[in-house]
């Protein structure tokens, strides 16, 4: 079993630089101060579920909207993307597939590999995190989107049709969003 953590973060205004952090006495310290800031209005509105409009794929299937609410843990499924935070007992993890670095199918190869493994998934309805902003490296140039459709075709050739398959009979699908 997998513990998720749910993740939030601050928002930032169009301006304003990503990288300025919040001063950690402003970190809500309880669920109902987190939810006060995330469903405020206004100038109360300054915390945000993780990425959920940037890549909703990646906390997503957390579902956040239950968060709110649940004072029990939860059972969420596995979808392609899924990339929580995470607390599990490491005696039983496999390994981190590390030939994946940087930002580019790391965690997501590895929820996948937990997913394939029979791990479950259940949130924590009594913790958070707070994910601290900082920029992120967008390069766009020809190197980089060669290197990343090599990590993509590693991902699709030696991870998923090799080892996933190999290791536990199945694949992560990236077309239908699961493992099979």
């Amino acid at each position: 079993m997998a513990l998720i953590v749910p993740a939030f973060e601050r928002k930032h205004s169009k301006d304003e630089d990503v990288s300025s952090s919040i001063e950690s006495f402003l970190l809500p310290p309880q669920k109902s101060d987190l939810l006060l800031l995330v469903t405020g209005s206004g100038s109360n509105n300054i915390i945000a579920p993780f990425h959920l409009k940037t890549f909703s794929k990646g906390h997503g299937p957390t579902e956040y909207r239950r968060w709110y609410t649940a004072t029990e843990p939860y059972k969420v499924e596995y979808a392609y993307g899924f990339e929580p935070y995470f607390v599990v007992n490491k005696e039983s993890l496999p390994p981190f597939w590390e030939f994946f670095r940087g930002r580019h199918l790391n965690k997501l190869s590895w929820v996948g590999e937990l997913s394939l493994a029979g791990y479950t998934f259940h949130v924590d309805p009594s913790c958070f995190l707070i994910h601290i902003n900082h920029k992120y490296f967008k390069d766009n140039n020809r190197k980089t989107r060669r290197h990343e459709r090599k990590m993509t075709q590693e991902f699709e050739t030696r991870f998923n049709n090799g080892y996933l398959r190999e290791t536990y009979g199945g694949i992560v699908d990236r077309g239908s969003g699961s493992t099979r």
